[in-house]
């Protein structure tokens, strides 16, 4: 592990819970995703939580990173060697973690944080938010899980897990494993109940 940066820009006592937020590094999204990672971090920042979240300067990873640091918030970034050799780490967080690997980054950012927020993202986003539900399933993980639900993206993916449940292959209810909001301020509501 590598820490880089300054840790002196909110004294930690000041600090309350530590989210992990899932979320793309991509530069090919619609505009309407990197302005609402945006108003994410500065809602995180407001409510005096720290972000945990992949370390890239790039997509809505940098744009919520950038919102927060604005807004006085503490940003860690955890971000794979391959994506440091690209150049694509942000360079203004108060850490930033090295791994080898995917496996590796998500291990610590559960490690890191005491809360989950899913934020509309790909492949990558939708494995952390699989995995993060799997600890859930089998008691491993006790930390909340909000999906954000932003202009109802991650419908399909509740159809399938309301399909899969009908199946019998998801026992437990899935307000047992996740929490879903539609709206930015319920979101920040249910973290700031865990402050």
């Amino acid at each position: 592990m590598s820490v880089t940066g300054s840790a002196e820009s909110i004294p930690s006592a000041s600090l309350g819970l530590a989210v992990g937020v899932f979320l793309s590094s991509s530069e090919r999204l619609s505009p309407v995703f990197y302005a609402e990672a945006e108003r994410l971090g500065r809602a995180l920042a407001r409510a005096g939580c720290s972000i945990v979240y992949g370390g890239a300067s790039l997509g809505a990873m940098g744009r919520l990173a950038d919102a927060a640091l604005l807004e006085g918030g503490r940003v860690v970034g955890v971000i794979p060697d391959y994506d440091f050799a690209l150049d694509i780490d942000h360079r203004g967080l108060a850490e930033m973690h090295r791994v080898s690997s995917l496996h590796e980054r998500k291990a610590k950012m559960d490690q890191l944080s005491q809360a989950f927020v899913v934020f509309p993202g790909g492949i990558g986003t939708l494995d952390e938010l699989t995995e993060v539900m799997a600890l859930t399933q089998v008691g491993q993980n006790k930390k909340p899980v909000m999906l954000y639900n932003f202009l109802n993206f991650w419908d399909p993916f509740l159809e399938l897990l309301q399909l899969l449940q009908q199946q019998g292959m998801i026992s437990q209810p899935i307000e047992q494993i996740i929490q879903v909001h539609q709206d930015l301020d319920l979101v920040v509501d249910s973290l700031r109940g865990k402050l």
